[in-house]
């Protein structure tokens, strides 16, 4: 349904003093509009179910509730404190440890704190997973197959200083530890599908402006799943001089390529595993804030972000990749 326009053009560009056949560019089409949104500007969260259904954040423009986007916007939570803040969403595999009945893990960003998603008749009930008041957020998280979850977070500041984002872990039994303070504001987190490596993106602000926008990529423990030494995945002031556009979402698909949403550009670009960009996308809607790749084979790549028309209200775009996303597939093998 979403099919591809693949654009024939492709240009040349540097990467390591070697010339390369540069990104494709394509087009993302809508899949929800603003004649048929139920979702606020603030739409986040982008998060596949086992059955391929799209989940998302700010349902009804509210902060604390989270409803099905690619099932008639049918709502799933809604936190009973209405000054909570729902934002990344994962859902989790069958048997996840110590809690059998859970379906999916949401961050709450001002109350500091995982939940989980009981389920109950057709809605959920949440539950505290893990929590330390001293979180910079949390803002995303991604899950392992190990039930390990991983965190990111910031604090937004005119003029940015390190501690200013945080990455942490939270263990099945629900222990939270910090894994590394020092750092920019972090924002989109996600692993690889081996899952040796951790995708976290960095971004600097100064005199308020926004001036460096990076991804690192850690290395991270088999056995204990706490992160060893990192590398610079992409600097997108050297890549292509947009240093000042944020980078939001981000996933990765089953053979290792990491999609990422370009807040504020219109974009999503998908790199592969050495970090060259291999396919830019115009995600149509205005500041990307989150993607998923979900639908019946997930491969179907969702963006959301506000509604060009009317930016009150959240829309939808998809674009079809190749092979499935890394978060389907996990769900997939239970």
């Amino acid at each position: 349904m979403y099919k591809a326009l693949i654009h024939s053009v492709l240009f040349i560009v540097q990467f390591n003093g070697q010339s390369t056949a540069g990104p494709v560019n394509d087009k993302a089409e809508y899949y929800l509009d603003s004649s048929k949104s139920s979702f606020g500007g603030a739409i986040e969260g982008a998060a596949v179910d086992q059955q391929g259904r799209l989940y998302a954040v700010n349902y009804q423009s509210a902060t604390n509730k989270l409803a099905s986007v690619s099932h008639d916007s049918r709502l799933l939570y809604e936190d009973p404190d209405p000054k909570s803040y729902l934002n990344g969403i994962r859902f989790v595999p069958n048997r996840f440890p110590g809690e059998p009945n859970a379906i999916a893990l949401t961050v709450d960003v001002t109350n500091h704190k995982v939940l989980k998603l009981i389920k109950k008749g057709n809605k959920a009930t949440g539950k505290v997973f893990c929590q330390d008041a001293s979180m910079a957020q949390p803002n995303d998280l991604t899950l392992s197959r190990t039930g390990r979850i991983y965190l990111s977070g910031q604090k937004w500041q005119d003029t940015n200083q390190l501690g200013d984002g945080d990455i942490w872990m939270c263990t099945p039994d629900g222990k939270a530890t910090l894994l590394d303070n020092k750092l920019y504001r972090t924002n989109g987190i996600e692993l690889s599908p081996d899952e040796t490596v951790l995708y976290v993106s960095e971004a600097q602000n100064t005199d308020g402006k926004v001036v460096s926008n990076k991804i690192w990529a850690y290395q991270v423990a088999k056995d204990t799943g706490v992160l060893g030494s990192k590398t610079l995945f992409v600097d997108f002031g050297q890549l292509d001089n947009t240093a000042s556009i944020d980078v939001d979402g981000m996933r990765t698909d089953v053979d290792g390529n990491l999609f990422v949403t370009r807040n504020g550009g219109q974009q999503v670009v998908k790199f592969n595993r050495q970090g060259q960009p291999i396919v830019v996308i115009d995600a149509v809607i205005k500041s990307p804030t989150n993607l998923e790749l979900a639908g019946v084979d997930g491969k179907t790549l969702f963006i959301v972000g506000r509604c060009p028309d009317k930016e009150e209200l959240g829309c939808v775009t998809a674009w079809r990749n190749d092979v499935p996303g890394r978060a389907w597939k996990m769900l997939q093998a239970q």
